[in-house]
């Protein structure tokens, strides 16, 4: 399988996922900047997310991404 060299990332609110892509796109579908999507990929909006109402995304790694076919 070829192996993507963007950086994939999932977005959460809580237990709830809401969307998958590069900040990109995400920055593009969910109306945000792609500083703040970006923002949300750093151990302080996380720290930030204690009541589950907070995005927060996740880099996903090389092997979910060929899972993802993305």
């Amino acid at each position: 399988m070829k192996k993507s060299k963007r950086k994939i990332y999932a977005i959460y609110r809580g237990d709830e996922f809401i969307d998958v892509g590069t900040i990109k796109e995400l920055s593009k579908r969910l109306g945000k900047t792609q500083e703040a999507i970006y923002f949300m990929t750093t151990p302080v909006a996380k720290r930030r997310d204690i009541n589950y109402n907070h995005l927060v995304a996740y880099q996903i790694e090389d092997e979910e991404i060929e899972w993802l076919n993305v």
